[in-house]
């Protein structure tokens, strides 16, 4: 059985998530992880940031990612770039009214 030491370094990678006209957003992932783990992550910071809700599509290369795809499915590298291209209209469901 490997140790810590033997094991291969490549079980995560480092890739960026771009929305247009924004700074780019860094992620580490498992090879293995489902990529809906960033996505959620991605919009839950981008709806602090606006104090509004958010939905995304994301896409590499041109073609749509879904949130079941893993990096290694994928063929992901580090360094590699999603877009992440906000959804509009009906697609967002309404903010939740503040408790009284």
């Amino acid at each position: 059985m490997a140790s810590d030491a033997e094991k291969p370094r490549d079980d995560f990678l480092t890739f960026t998530v771009k929305e247009a006209g924004l700074a780019p957003t860094h992620f580490k992932l498992r090879r293995t992880q489902r990529l809906g783990v960033m996505f959620r992550e991605f919009t839950r910071r981008r709806e602090l940031a606006l104090g509004r809700p958010l939905a995304y599509d994301f896409a590499l290369d041109g073609d749509a990612v879904d949130a079941e795809h893993t990096a290694r499915l994928l063929v992901l590298e580090d360094d590699d770039v999603i877009v992440a291209v906000e959804r509009a209209g009906d697609d967002v469901a309404p903010a939740p009214a503040p408790a009284p």
